[in-house]
């Protein structure tokens, strides 16, 4: 992989998989978009590279137009 952490702000269904083969070895994966439907994925990916993937609920659409104003 070449990247030590990739922020995906997708909520549309994605292919997990292709983007853990993108992380070097302890890279996470940081989702602040989420699908409705359930995803699936290979653990063998996390475990065999030490990979991670983190969640974080920024806020809403209110939240980051307030945000962007104020920056």
């Amino acid at each position: 992989g070449t990247f030590d952490i990739i922020l995906s702000t997708v909520s549309a269904p994605l292919d997990f998989g292709s983007y853990l083969a993108l992380l070097r070895t302890d890279g996470t994966l940081v989702n602040v978009g989420a699908p409705e439907e359930p995803v699936s994925l290979n653990l063998f990916s996390l475990i065999s590279g030490n990979k991670a993937i983190a969640g974080s609920a920024i806020g809403g659409i209110a939240e980051t137009q307030e945000m962007l104003d104020f920056c």
